[in-house]
């Protein structure tokens, strides 16, 4: 932890909505509104220790008055006179850190009577170490394209076979289906739009062959026996797992199947299951991801805080948006069908990876 002493001025106004800076200058002007102390004696090279870890807690203090908030340090911070914490992910030589929680308005009028007075305000800056990884599963762990490219030529063929259709058609119907309805299911949180009975539905009215309840119930059943059989982690997953646990409480955070017992058996297929401690499931939270509840499901059960979480995904604003929404460290495994259709890195992106083994070597 790095300790540091601000004093305050008259003109300090602290109303800032996305900043908050502290500055070694000895005055202020009432136009430098994200100015909350002058004077600060804090060292950049000291602060590059703390700045080390993937989030740092930023605390000032006065007697028994404190005002605490995080944000995600930036290692290139090389500034000797100005210390900007920003909201946003704007980053400079003075940007100390960004996607802070907190502004220079959200100061209590207690600390700003204090340091509108010209009192002294000891600051604080605290690396967090992580503690807690939560992974989505298809294509993050699993290797969910390999299976459902493999499934759907199987079933294609199968289903070409059985009603005299075009094998071709009805594969590009099934892959069609797969891009549909789960973008359906994430922007109107429905989830039941994950049930392969209503993908095959939409296949069969598309071949224009009458398709009865027995039936659907038939072909979901070898559909889904057909993507558990194919389901295979990624490769280096599980050596990083066994790694990464060792050190880290893992969980699981992912989207439905249609069928909760389905998900489960890929899970326990992919054998990964013994390194999850905890998992939050679509098909049992009746959600779709980005919902946060998925994220606060997993807070609640590791009893922890986002600050010391990591969420690891490759739909970047599905996985990866809430959880820096909410504080998290994120890294998005460039890997399946996202990483060709996200050309650009997003801002709120903290690292990408390409393969699980690169996770263990950057944490």
């Amino acid at each position: 932890m790095h300790r540091f002493s601000i004093t305050g001025h008259p003109n300090i106004r602290a109303a800032h909505k996305t900043t908050i800076e502290f500055t070694r200058a000895k005055d202020v002007t009432p136009a430098g509104d994200c100015i909350v102390g002058v004077e600060a004696t804090f060292d950049s090279n000291e602060l590059l220790h703390e700045f080390a870890y993937p989030k740092v807690e930023i605390t000032i203090a006065s007697g028994k008055d404190h005002f605490t908030f995080h944000a995600t340090p930036n290692k290139q911070f090389v500034d000797d006179h100005e210390l900007v914490f920003r909201k946003s992910d704007f980053v400079s030589e003075r940007t100390a850190g960004t996607y802070a929680s907190r502004a220079a308005c959200d100061l209590p009028a207690t600390l700003r009577r204090i340091l509108q007075k010209g009192g002294q305000c000891t600051v604080s800056v605290k690396g967090l170490p992580l503690q807690y990884i939560l992974f989505d599963f298809d294509d993050t762990l699993c290797d969910f394209t390999g299976a459902r490219d493999a499934c759907h030529a199987i079933i294609a063929k199968q289903l070409a076979r059985r009603y005299h259709v075009e094998e071709a058609h009805i594969h590009a119907l099934l892959d069609d289906a797969d891009i549909q309805f789960p973008k359906k299911a994430s922007t109107s949180n429905d989830v039941s739009l994950f049930d392969r009975h209503k993908w095959l539905e939409w296949v069969f009215a598309k071949i224009k062959v009458p398709l009865t309840h027995e039936e659907n119930n038939k072909w979901v059943k070898k559909y889904w026996a057909c993507m558990i059989h194919h389901s295979r982690p990624l490769d280096g997953a599980k050596p990083a797992l066994m790694a990464l646990s060792k050190k880290y409480h893992l969980g699981l955070l992912t989207d439905a199947d249609g069928n909760k017992l389905y998900k489960r058996a890929r899970i326990t297929h992919s054998g990964l299951e013994p390194f999850i401690e905890q998992s939050a499931l679509g098909d049992e939270l009746r959600l779709v991801k980005p919902h946060p509840t998925f994220i606060h499901t997993l807070l609640r059960a590791f009893k922890a805080v986002p600050e010391q979480c990591a969420v690891v995904g490759d739909k970047p604003w599905s996985d990866l948006l809430p959880a820096k929404e909410a504080g998290m460290l994120t890294i998005w495994m460039k890997h399946g069908v996202y990483a060709k259709l996200v050309r650009e890195t997003p801002p709120y992106v903290d690292y990408v990876i390409k393969e699980p083994k690169e996770l263990v070597q950057l944490l």
